[in-house]
Order: C-alpha cells, then structure tokens, then sequence
C-alpha cells in the first residue's frame, strides 16, 4: 500500500426518487463498501430522498391521520399548519378537510368541519 494513499474515501450520494404515496417508501440508505487494488477503502452511501405529496423534497414530517401513508408532507409543513386542522390540529390531506369560507387559508377535518364553520360564523369580527 502506497504511505500516499488515504485509507478511506467516504462518498454520499443523493437521489430523489419518486412520490411516497406511489412507492410506499419514505427513505431509504444505500451503503456499499469496496477495496480498490490499492488497498484503499471506498464507502459509497446513497441516501434515496423521496418527493412529499406536499411538493417538497426531504425528510417526512407528517401523514394524513385518515389515509396514513398515502399523503405526507414534509416538517416545515407539518409545523407551519397548512394541512392541519385549525380545531384538533391534527395533519389531513385536501380530500379529508375542508377549507374555510370566511378565512381562506384556515383548514378543517371531516369531523370538525361543520362545527368550525359554524364557530367561524358566530365569531366576533374585530
């Protein structure tokens, strides 16, 4: 083994791969290891970063609580409240919640959509 030749060579690779919902896995990490002639270890990691259905690439930070893993979205979503219910905050996909009329932006699941419609109706307006 040549005294110049470093021991180890470490290499991660990222790839995106397709929407969760279609393939049913979040992430996945990839390591190979090899020796080349030299007597030098080379590690490869691919880390398999997959496309959130809310459009964002990474790490999932929550799932619809009524389709499971079929709808994510990614942490600065979850925390953000953009597919949360504005009542029991609880993370729901488009198709099980509903938007509000009075406060676009405002989201209610299936089970508190009537009564935060009707909350938001009956609120003071300052």
């Amino acid at each position: 083994m040549n005294k110049k030749a470093p021991d180890g060579i470490k290499t991660t690779v990222e790839r995106i791969r397709r929407r969760i919902s279609k393939r049913g896995e979040i992430k996945k990490i990839v390591t190979i290891d090899s020796v080349d002639e030299e007597g030098t270890a080379h590690t490869t990691t691919e880390v398999h970063k997959t496309l959130n259905d809310c459009g964002h690439i990474g790490d999932t930070g929550g799932t619809c609580q009524v389709c499971g893993s079929s709808f994510t979205v990614c942490e600065a979503c979850a925390k953000g409240g953009l597919f949360t219910c504005d009542i029991c905050h609880r993370i729901f996909c488009p198709e099980h919640s509903v938007e509000s009329l009075f406060h676009p932006g405002k989201r209610f699941c299936q089970a508190d959509g009537f009564r935060g419609l009707l909350m938001e109706a009956l609120k003071e307006k300052k």
